[in-house]
């Protein structure tokens, strides 16, 4: 390995944005495509989980509802929404800054491998979507299993409350992700 190879992998995974020649790799993508859309989004999340859960648990405080619901989606926001995407564009970057790799055709398919939906320039702006759609599917199966282990603590803690299944949590986050796209491709069609 060259000298100077660690300091460039380096400078990489610290300004994956810059690098990844995207509006902000790293970050949530409705976040990084629309600050209004991902502030709805999150909203319609919370407000679907929340009447999913009111259902689920009748007898609970709505208020002791809405906040668990609210813990909840952001915790999985944080972990799956921020993080996912974050490593993601760090390890495209860092294969990208390979040296031979960088600067060649090979780089810069890495790099859209690692950007996101948005108007990048990209060449390869198809393959910048598939990555896209990939880590959407990934980040909802993340998202419903950190949500279904802190709503499952939570109704373990109460001795008369009904446990969650997965199969609640894979359904309210259906509706609530099924939201999102509909926000996404309306607020793109507004544009």
């Amino acid at each position: 390995m060259k000298k100077n190879t660690i300091p460039k992998i380096i400078a990489a995974v610290c300004s994956v944005p810059v690098f990844a020649h995207a509006a902000g790799g790293g970050g949530p993508l409705l976040l990084l495509i629309d600050f209004y859309l991902f502030s709805v989004g999150q909203i319609w999340m919370v407000f679907v989980e929340f009447l999913y859960l009111v259902r689920l648990w009748p007898g609970r405080s709505r208020g002791e509802i809405f906040v668990w619901t609210l813990m909840s989606n952001l915790v999985s926001t944080l972990l799956a929404a921020f993080l996912i995407p974050f490593l993601w564009a760090s390890f495209f970057a860092m294969l990208a800054a390979i040296p031979g790799v960088s600067g060649h055709e090979t780089g810069r398919i890495l790099m859209a491998a690692g950007t996101w939906i948005g108007e990048d320039g990209s060449f390869y702006s198809g393959l910048a979507m598939g990555a896209s759609l990939l880590l959407f599917v990934l980040i909802y199966f993340v998202t419903v299993k950190v949500e279904y282990r802190l709503l499952r603590h939570y109704s373990e803690k109460i001795t008369d409350m009904q446990d969650i299944r997965l199969r609640d949590v894979y359904v309210m986050n259906l509706f609530s992700y099924a939201g999102l796209i509909f926000l996404f491709v309306a607020g793109n069609a507004w544009k």
